[in-house]
């Protein structure tokens, strides 16, 4: 599968539903998998089952309504939706469904063909919600995979942080200029990333993804299954020994909690891209909804194991829960967590520009989008200057100057001059303006990798900040869009609604809505007390 500007290329060669559920079953792990073990001994083991189950059956519920959505909203641009007379959509949102429906078709109808596949989450949105809401819902994606790529920064910093000599805190009044491991990890990982970023066969390097899940599985699961298993049965020399504190239920964690579930378990935004890749769209609810809920068992599991062997600190385990911020920060013995770092770290590295990539293919499509627009506006001059009198022209300027065609880029006077010279200087320069920015994309990815490093050699907690993240944006994103997408294609296509789904949708923003309002006071109050320290 290969990523272009607005999602998987069309010509690429299409996935069988066996090897998608793979795919996406593998893409679905990430780096919040190394934070459940913390992040479950802060609520308990019963009670953290639970939510996370509940979490996960919520994010695979949310995945149908996307996926239903977008069925649905593809049948309606291709003219082939039954519309029935009245439905529990009309009484809810009222209006003439008819000229809904074709309003959609139309809009659709004039777009490129590639929009007509809804390959992303902003392409749906752009169908169904419009312009704004479209743009909206893209810059939602691209400031979350920046999250998402600052996180593996955190992470990366963490494992080789304790490699670096650490001398802040030393007290020296004279030099203000003590770093502390961390810091230094990121000064070297800038340069690093600007590189990676940059290299362009880097993009396509499925390799890379296959290392990572290397590591993963074979790494970070299974020599943490060893580790818990080696204290749960016979302890470790080191001292440590199991949390006291398993069974315990502990309330107060829960906001924070569900913040961390959702950054773990939601996929969203790679249901839409899995679903074009399929060469039997139908079975796309089986595949994604199945993958959703088999992972959150998958990584139950894991957390589960992993807090019992004390990977996640807390009472009785003679670290803190600081301390094993990172799960693999507090494996055992000492030489395989340094292995066990390193190589993460290594993966990391190297998926850092795979991950910023859909951002930056986002960013410069939107802007190469937009300079297009305004060079089909710019058409309209050149058409009009060689068909058009010089009256004829200028008004044809004050016309489309209330079109925001000339709003920031130059005044209409009075004179008809402004018809002959200055819209000629606004054509050449749109031209070399679009050349530069085509040109020059290197410095979206400088800055973008720039951003990531930065920010994720601040924050000195993983677990706070994707605690965060999962609150606010992927709350955002995976519980209260996919349900109003879900209501509009099926006010658009005037098809039936029943009361369950109503009420299971309604659930699913109230929840979602809960938890970016309580968890993330909850991740900002963590991220502000670790910044104190």
């Amino acid at each position: 599968m290969r990523m272009t500007g607005h999602g998987f290329d069309s010509n690429a060669r299409k996935t069988s539903s066996p090897l998608a559920f793979v795919v996406f079953f593998k893409s679905l792990f990430g780096a919040g998998l190394l934070a459940l073990p913390n992040v479950l001994g802060r609520v308990g083991l019963i009670l953290g089952a639970v939510i996370y189950l509940s979490v996960a059956l919520g994010c695979s519920f949310s995945c149908y309504l996307l996926l239903r959505a977008r069925e649905i909203t593809s049948e309606l641009i291709e003219g082939n939706a039954t519309r029935p007379p009245a439905s529990a959509t009309s009484r809810l949102f009222g209006g003439d469904h008819n000229s809904r429906h074709l309003k959609l078709n139309e809009r659709q109808t004039k777009s490129s063909d590639k929009r007509h596949h809804l390959v992303t989450y902003g392409d749906l949105a752009d169908a169904l919600l419009g312009n704004a809401m479209a743009t909206a819902t893209r810059w939602t994606i691209i400031i979350l995979n920046v999250l998402f790529t600052a996180g593996l920064v955190i992470i990366i910093c963490e494992n080789l942080g304790s490699f670096v000599p650490d001398n802040s805190n030393i007290a020296d009044d004279e030099n203000h200029n003590i770093m502390s491991g961390r810091h230094k990890v990121g000064l070297l990982l800038l340069p690093l990333v600007s590189v990676l970023v940059q290299i362009p066969w880097l993009q396509d390097m499925w390799i890379i993804s296959m290392l990572g899940l290397a590591v993963y599985t074979g790494g970070v699961i299974g020599s943490s299954f060893f580790s818990a298993f080696w204290t749960i049965l016979f302890g470790d020399v080191s001292g440590r020994n199991l949390p006291t504190d398993l069974w315990e239920l502990k309330w107060d964690g829960v906001p924070a909690f569900m913040g961390n579930a959702v950054y773990a378990l939601e996929g969203i935004n790679l249901a839409l891209p899995t679903v074009h890749a399929m060469q039997n769209p139908s079975d796309a609810t089986r595949v994604v909804c199945g993958s959703v809920v088999l992972y959150g068992v998958v990584t139950l599991m894991f957390a589960s194991i992993a807090y019992a062997g004390g990977l996640g600190g807390g009472d009785g385990t003679g670290l803190s829960a600081e301390e094993c911020d990172v799960s693999t920060k507090c494996i055992t013995p000492l030489m395989l967590q340094s292995l066990i770092q390193i190589t993460l770290s290594l993966a990391m590295l190297l998926s850092i520009p795979v991950m910023l990539y859909p951002s930056t293919e986002m960013l410069e499509v939107m802007l190469t989008d937009r300079l297009e627009k305004k060079a089909e506006s710019h058409a309209k001059w050149r058409q009009a200057n060689n068909a058009n009198s010089g009256v004829e022209l200028h008004e044809f300027a004050r016309r489309e100057s209330e079109t925001e065609l000339l709003v920031g880029k130059q005044g209409v006077s009075n004179s008809s001059v402004v018809g002959y010279t200055s819209i000629d200087s606004v054509i050449f320069a749109t031209d070399e303006e679009q050349e530069f920015s085509q040109d020059r994309s290197w410095k979206l990815r400088l800055f973008l990798s720039s951003l990531t490093v930065m920010l994720g050699t601040v924050m000195r907690s993983f677990t706070h900040f994707s605690g965060f993240v999962g609150a606010v944006g992927l709350s955002f994103a995976g519980f209260v869009l996919p349900p109003l997408l879900f209501l509009r294609a099926h006010e658009a296509a005037n098809l039936p609604l029943r009361w369950p789904m109503l009420v299971g949708m309604a659930f699913l923003v109230i929840f979602g809505i809960f938890n970016m309002a309580a968890g993330g006071v909850a991740s900002i109050r963590g991220i502000v007390e670790q910044m104190g320290q």
